[in-house]
């Protein structure tokens, strides 16, 4: 089993769907970063899937990872640059 790094669109599609909670059946680890948290618990307060990732991070479900690499985001958020490493 592996890891999963996820964004909003799939954390706010899996809660619609209501299989949030399966992810540990596939996956080792599942992570989403600090600013995903944020877009949907704090400035989506109230809306599809606010309560399912608060309740997946309080159950160790997702763990919320603060990103290191701002470098290599910003890199793959631009689908023309190149990155040394």
């Amino acid at each position: 089993m592996s890891k999963a790094v996820l964004n909003s669109s799939v954390i706010i599609a899996l809660s619609t769907l209501g299989y949030l909670d399966k992810l540990k059946q596939i996956f080792r680890e599942v992570l989403t970063p600090r600013a995903v948290y944020d877009k949907i618990c704090v400035r989506g307060r109230g809306l599809i899937g606010e309560r399912e990732l608060l309740e997946a991070v309080k159950d160790g479900l997702i763990i919320v990872k603060d990103v290191k690499n701002r470098l290599l985001v910003n890199a793959l958020l631009d689908p023309l640059a190149v990155v040394k490493m």
